[in-house]
């Protein structure tokens, strides 16, 4: 391997390109085993989201590149092994890298399972554990009262800081009947206990029935 690829995959280790832009810039180099590339589907709120045909069929061996990239983040025999066992068979190079950067293996999928959430697709299960989805965080919003979040919303939550003491302390401040949306689009424009308490110590009167943001 040529100095020019290795420091793609420096770069790709140290989360300065993305894998696809490794993958792209490996095949440059011609290091990269070529892919077909396949349509992506619309997913929540019209999000361009690859379903799991999308990634074309199991792939039974693996180009240089790809081995590289692999190593790059610490894809391993055990590692593809256990997460086979936890019911992902048919992972492409892709899969197992960006599942790999973020901490995603078998053990993560199981807390997410145990805590009550379906089998969940590689893509949600990388952005999931990309913005710090786990079991504490999904038991800690049903303790406070959010029993039927969908994946969605635990990740939207935690992507924007929703969490057991924001919604006590929102409760505590006279929103009591906030549903999951309007916390998210509260904290994600900085709407806090203490922001309303700053309106009320001015004389600002704020409504416990919050309109849509």
């Amino acid at each position: 391997m040529n100095q020019e690829s290795m420091q793609v995959l420096t770069m790709l280790a140290e989360s300065k390109i993305t894998v696809e832009d490794a993958a792209r810039l490996l095949e440059a180099l011609g290091e990269g085993a070529a892919r077909t590339e396949t349509p992506q589907a619309v997913s929540r709120r019209g999000e361009r989201q690859r379903r799991p045909e999308d990634w074309g069929a199991p792939q039974a061996s693996f180009g240089l590149g790809q081995l590289a990239a692999m190593r790059a983040v610490g894809v391993d025999a055990a590692y593809i092994r256990e997460l086979r066992e936890a019911g992902f068979p048919d992972l492409q190079a892709e899969q197992l890298v960006s599942m790999r950067a973020v901490g995603v293996d078998a053990a993560y999928v199981r807390e997410l399972l145990d805590a009550g959430l379906p089998p969940l697709d590689v893509d949600r299960l990388v952005s999931m554990r990309a913005v710090g989805v786990d079991g504490a965080s999904i038991r800690a919003l049903r303790e406070a009262g959010l029993v039927d979040l969908n994946p969605d919303q635990f990740e939207e939550m935690r992507a924007v800081g929703v969490d057991a003491p924001y919604i006590r302390a929102m409760r505590e401040a006279g929103f009591s009947d906030l549903d999951p949306n309007q916390l998210i689009e509260m904290r994600a424009v900085g709407v806090d206990a203490d922001y309303i308490r700053e309106m009320h110590e001015a004389g600002i009167a704020v409504e416990d029935a919050v309109e849509e943001v």
